[in-house]
C-alpha cells in the first residue's frame, strides 16, 4: 500500500534524474569544446543575480518607508 502511494514520486524522481544527467552531460561537453560559452553564461547569471538582489533591497526599503 505504501509503495503504491509513492509510486508517482519514484517515477518523478527517475525523470528528474534523467533530465539532470542530460543537462550535466551537455554542460560538460560545452565546457570541453567551448569553455567561453559557459564563462559568458555564468557572468550573465551573476550579473542578473546582483540586479535581482539590488531590486529586492530597493523594494524592501520602499516597503519599510511606506510603513512609517
Amino acid at each position: 500500500m505504501l509503495k503504491a502511494y509513492f509510486e508517482d514520486v519514484e517515477v518523478l524522481s527517475q525523470l528528474l534524474e534523467k533530465q539532470l544527467r542530460l543537462v550535466l552531460s551537455r554542460t560538460l561537453n560545452t565546457v570541453r569544446k567551448e569553455p567561453t560559452v559557459i564563462v559568458t553564461a555564468l557572468r550573465i547569471i551573476e550579473r542578473e543575480e546582483k540586479a535581482d538582489s539590488f531590486a529586492l533591497q530597493v523594494c524592501l526599503i520602499i516597503l519599510i518607508l511606506c510603513e512609517v
